[in-house]
């Protein structure tokens, strides 16, 4: 056996795999390997996660197989293709406080200025840059607090670290669409 066997249409997807399956475990047992899961099934053109569960699909049995195309059958009632979609939910349940501290420092800043206005400040990567560091300063030389606001100065220098890193993401979003 040199090469993998060919899709076969009168077979179905299942039969294929397991062909394919039969194939890589018979190559495998050749090579002198007992264990045939360490063989680990990987396409290049898949994310991480859709090649974990192609791997647990390449080496489930005839039934798990049935119920992994059921799991992940997007045509039943009640699915949805989360799969590639960012898991934003995580934000905010490893950082609610800190996200609240941020919110804070977003709304005190939009009453002294206005609302959105960071937006359009010239040179604001390099100013807000500098605000950054003046707050992580300002936390060792005045304690924790930043004395104008009452907010942490950490809270401060994760606002500018945000409005950074926001303003950094535009600029190469446009730089993607114009050249």
């Amino acid at each position: 056996m040199t090469k993998p066997p060919e899709w076969d249409e009168n077979l179905s997807s299942i039969e294929n795999d397991e062909a394919y399956c039969r194939y890589f475990y018979d190559l495998h047992k050749l090579r002198g390997k007992d264990d045939y899961k360490d063989l680990y099934f990987y396409d290049r053109n898949l994310t991480p996660d859709e090649n974990e569960i192609a791997s647990d699909y390449f080496y489930a049995s005839r039934q798990e197989k049935i119920e992994i195309e059921e799991m992940y059958n997007l045509h039943k009632p009640g699915a949805k293709d989360d799969a590639a979609k960012r898991p934003v939910g995580l934000v905010f349940e490893s950082f609610p406080r800190a996200l609240l501290a941020v919110a804070k420092v977003a709304g005190d800043g939009a009453k002294k200025y206005t609302r959105g206005g960071w937006q359009t400040v010239p040179d604001g990567i390099e100013r807000y840059s500098d605000a950054e560091g003046r707050h992580l300063l300002k936390r060792f030389i005045d304690g924790d607090a930043d004395l104008e606001s009452g907010s942490l100065h950490l809270a401060h220098s994760a606002w500018n670290s945000l409005a950074i890193l926001e303003l950094t993401l535009r600029e190469k979003e446009n730089d993607n669409h114009s050249g």
